[in-house]
């Protein structure tokens, strides 16, 4: 049975087939796969709870899946692959991205056969594939079900608030790990078969984010403790890094100083919408705003320029209080939805001192509360609405469809917008089958990497959902499960050559 908390008693020395550093997606995948393979197995989580980001997803990437094939959704892995190739510009570890993708399908049927629902595939976005396989009650209902899962292994032991701290190397191959637990007590656990690293990536670390990323400034949607752990301990034992740089961003509402509730994710996707018109510091446009759809390059937009004010009139307001937005946010705010709460999330926003919504009645108003210069705002504004007048966006190419005429008269609306890190992407060179490699190229015996701590699934700049929507989710999964059955078949190899 897993254990709850690592404090109520002293811990020995212990030995397993499989350690695992990080009880999120991939790792319990990972120490699922092994004990159903016959494995025992230590996983050694460093927070309270299980789940990480995993507790924050919707959907799992899967290409040529039952669900796929029920719908009459004609998607091939062939074609997967290549677009996602395309999109990487090749740049990514194809090998590894080709054997994810190849196992997808697999890993679904056997989500479901853990227990796992799901409201079937989708996009999210309006040109990619429909390889995004929603999960019912999304990532969190995903990790309780596969936590609930180890009780039936008694070979499993999950011990909670309980860091690993670093690896241990014997002749050359990692043979397990040194831990901490809450008390403070320091302990090894070694591993007969490997040890899988699935600790999630290093979004919350901002000295990481600065030196492999060259992020700084960016809103942090939830701090869970990825603070590199996994990826540190690895270099540390020989490992070398792979591109390190690419990360996963959301546009959100400039709020650096709590976490955000339902209510500010809400007036966040009204500021990315795309009818409205965003404006840099200096009061000028910056971009096409309907890129807006897809999340990731709006993301890069604002990256670009730190922050923005996204601008609209009472006739956007009156569309978004009956219409609905455009503009999602995956399956937790579905476009089209009706923000009849409108006046009321403005007024709670304004009145709680959030200096990030403005309500203004002129353009004068306007610059004076958002601290852009009149004259610049008005100019753009008159530019604006001339480049609607006549269908044509001659500044940025903004399809017609989002281009509407926006009154000079007031009241006007405004939210300032900037970048969210959701994950980062980059990590521990690996090989196709999670090995980390060291300097030489050369898998280091007894280590994998897994999820956001392995690098190489994507290209150097950013993370797409063009060609495979759902697959850092779904890589996660993929990928603890992957690591643990190139364990199993390195002790079943060994158990053999035993007996023979």
């Amino acid at each position: 049975m897993p254990e709850s908390k690592s404090r109520r008693a002293a811990q020995a020395d212990m030995t397993a087939d499989v350690v695992i550093i990080g009880g999120g997606s991939a790792g319990l995948s990972a120490a699922l796969t092994a004990a159903q393979g016959g494995a025992s197995v230590v996983v050694l989580e460093k927070t309270d709870r299980v789940g990480g980001a995993g507790n924050y997803a919707e959907g799992v990437f899967g290409v040529e899946t039952e669900m796929q094939r029920a719908r009459w959704m004609n998607v091939t892995r062939e074609q997967v692959f290549l677009d996602e190739m395309n999109d990487t510009r090749w740049e990514s570890n194809v090998a590894l991205v080709r054997r994810f993708q190849g196992q997808s399908a697999a890993t679904i049927d056997w989500l479901i056969a853990q227990g796992v629902a799901f409201d079937g595939p989708t996009k999210n976005d309006w040109t990619n594939a429909p390889t995004w396989h929603v999960i019912t009650g999304h990532g969190k209902a995903m990790i309780k079900t596969l936590h609930a899962k180890l009780a039936d292994y008694p070979g499993v032991r999950l011990l909670l608030e309980t860091a690993a701290k670093d690896l241990i190397v014997t002749d050359g191959r990692v043979a397990g790990v040194h831990a901490q637990a809450a008390s403070g007590e320091t302990f090894a656990v070694t591993a007969r078969g490997g040890v899988i690293v699935s600790t999630g990536g290093f979004a919350n670390s901002p000295a990481m984010l600065e030196k492999y990323a060259n992020l700084t400034g960016a809103v942090q949607l939830a701090d869970i403790g990825r603070t590199g752990d996994g990826i540190n301990m690895a270099h540390g034992a020989g490992a070398q890094f792979d591109i390190m740089s690419p990360v996963m961003m959301q546009p959100t509402l400039d709020i650096h100083d709590h976490k955000m509730g339902e209510d500010e994710l809400l007036l966040s996707m009204i500021g990315l919408e795309p009818r409205n018109v965003w404006v840099d510091k200096s009061g000028e446009r910056f971009t096409n705003e309907v890129i807006a759809f897809d999340f990731p390059f709006a993301a890069n937009a604002l990256r670009r320029v730190k922050f923005a004010w996204s601008i609209f009139d009472e006739t956007l307001r009156h569309r978004y209080m009956t219409k609905g937005i455009d503009v999602g946010l995956g399956v937790i705010i579905p476009p089209m939805t009706v923000v009849t709460r409108f006046d009321a999330l403005w007024d709670a926003a304004i009145t709680a001192g959030t200096t990030a919504v403005v309500k203004a009645a002129s353009v004068v108003e306007l610059a004076r509360k958002t601290g852009l210069p009149h004259a610049v705002l008005q100019e753009t504004l008159a530019r604006y609405n001339s480049s609607a007048a006549v269908n044509l966006d001659e500044a940025f190419g903004k399809d017609r469809r989002w281009l509407q005429k926006m009154s000079m008269d007031g009241p006007f609306y405004a939210l300032r917008i900037t970048y969210a890190i959701v994950t980062t992407l980059g990590g521990i060179k690996v090989d196709d089958h999670l090995h980390a490699l060291d300097a030489n190229d050369r898998p280091i015996q007894g280590l994998y990497l897994t999820g956001n701590d392995a690098g190489g699934l994507v290209a150097a700049d950013t993370y797409t959902i063009t060609a495979a929507p759902g697959t850092s989710f779904g890589f996660a999964v993929g990928s603890g499960r992957m690591a643990a059955q190139d364990i199993l078949a390195g002790l079943k190899a060994g158990a053999s050559a035993v007996a023979a």
